[in-house]
């Protein structure tokens, strides 16, 4: 992991070192529309490439319910770390900037949704949701939410809602 550098994008940045055009374009769309008051890209560096990359939304969650019981939490969206470079500690370090970041923008817990299903009854996998809870996130008490993929209406996931309440970062 030596080398390796979290750092804020901005749309250049996004499109230089983004690969997955899915990911790049939804973080170029967060950028274009709705600028930093809307969210921050943080994008870990190592050399020329983005080895892994996480969206803090501050703006209001789409989901009613979010916005209802949680009130100004920042969402953490579409954390990726390449496969390759796992389980070296960027993800923390990803999520440790997103989480400052909303500490900063005076936002006192993170949220962020797992989805579990395009199915309410569907298996659910727990391959993240053991990285979220060694970082101290805990599943709210209110079950799944239905959240729109993308935000377009035709795609339907279910999702397991964790939270987090956040401290002072340490220097």
């Amino acid at each position: 992991m030596t080398g390796v550098r979290i750092t804020e994008a901005n749309e250049q940045d996004v499109e230089k070192f983004v690969r997955d055009e899915d990911d790049r374009d939804f973080f170029l769309d967060r950028l274009r529309r709705r600028g930093a008051q809307g969210g921050r890209v943080f994008l870990a560096i190592d050399g020329d490439r983005a080895v892994g990359y996480v969206y803090l939304r501050l703006e209001t969650a789409e989901e009613l319910k979010l916005r209802l019981l949680l009130n100004k939490a920042p969402l953490l969206e579409r954390l990726r770390v390449e496969r390759e470079n796992r389980l070296q500690g960027i993800g923390r370090m990803l999520v440790t900037m997103a989480e400052a970041t909303a500490w900063v923008h005076r936002r006192r817990q993170v949220a962020l949704g797992v989805v579990v299903a395009r199915k309410p009854k569907s298996p659910v996998p727990t391959s993240p949701i053991g990285f979220y809870r060694k970082l101290g996130y805990s599943e709210w008490r209110f079950g799944r939410i239905k959240t729109y993929k993308d935000g377009r209406k035709s795609e339907i996931e279910y999702c397991r809602v964790f939270v987090k309440k956040l401290t002072p970062p340490t220097a």
